[in-house]
């Protein structure tokens, strides 16, 4: 029972601190400019979800059958094909270096870039985002079918030794 209270607490102080950072002006601008970027050059839609009528496709288009019969066959776009609409179905891994070279002003850095990565990569509807670390060893920190959620980034700041009760999350609150 203890164990749960402290882990529950561990969330709770995640959660706070994460929109702490999120919340100062200066990331919220960063993250509205990574959002444009990353929807209009990086990341543009690449499935289309909607049908639109042609004259030639790979499927036949109801409404365009039901047009073209009205018509008397006039109207020659009976086929379906997928050209509107759009859906982002990207396979994206953040990585972050935590070795010895890292340690201190570097790592922090890393931390806020990682932090505004991951809210304009949720912005843009892009939740299925990996996360690992890397230094001495390589750890899987988020996979992409897990939620970026508290219990997440408390494994984060867990890979960087940071514990419940010592989240100075300096990288996070004090530089500006």
């Amino acid at each position: 029972m203890a164990q749960s209270s402290l882990h529950t607490a561990a969330l709770q102080e995640v959660q706070q601190l994460w929109q702490q950072a999120l919340s100062r002006p200066m990331v919220q601008g960063h993250v509205s400019r990574l959002v444009e970027v990353l929807e209009s050059a990086v990341l543009p839609h690449n499935k289309h979800t909607r049908r639109k009528a042609e004259e030639s496709g790979p499927t036949l288009h109801l409404p365009g059958l039901v047009k073209a019969a009205v018509s008397n066959y006039t109207s020659k776009k009976i086929f379906a094909r997928k050209s509107a609409g759009g859906k982002r179905t990207y396979q994206v891994a953040l990585l972050l270096d935590i070795s010895q070279s890292m340690q201190g002003h570097l790592l922090q850095c890393g931390l806020e870039a990682l932090l505004m990565l991951t809210e304009a990569l949720s912005q843009t509807g892009l939740d299925d985002f990996a996360v690992l670390t890397f230094g001495s060893t390589t750890t899987l920190v988020k996979g992409a079918d897990t939620p970026w959620d508290n219990a997440s980034q408390l494994a984060l700041l867990e890979q960087i030794n940071c514990r419940p009760g010592k989240y100075a999350l300096d990288a996070f609150c004090a530089v500006s």
